[in-house]
């Protein structure tokens, strides 16, 4: 996210799975840029299907409390800010449905 781009708010917006048990995409813009987290474990460019991030969640949360490991390809290292903030989102979403069950 460039500086002049700072305050520019970004709108998640989540499609369920009709398939139990599966999760569904997470789709947002950042600039002219689509992008969506496909499940909880990739985020992909819309346009060139290039993967900007890797979520690999921990099936048991650590004794230091890690959830998971953040991996940053260097497609994605520009938005840096903006993956980690919609991974954050996008794993609080999914635990906020898990706790529903």
């Amino acid at each position: 996210m460039t500086a002049s781009s700072a305050n520019e708010s970004i709108q998640l917006q989540h499609v369920h799975n009709t398939i139990p048990f599966f999760h569904g995409n997470t789709f947002f813009q950042i600039g002219e840029k689509k992008v969506h987290w496909k499940g909880q474990s990739a985020l992909i460019d819309d346009k060139s299907g290039i993967c900007l991030a890797v979520f690999k969640a921990s099936f048991f949360e650590a004794k230091n409390g890690k959830l998971g490991t953040l991996l940053i390809t260097a497609h994605g290292a520009e938005l840096l800010d903006v993956i980690v903030i919609s991974a954050l989102v996008e794993q609080e979403r999914s635990d906020e449905a898990e706790r529903e069950v």
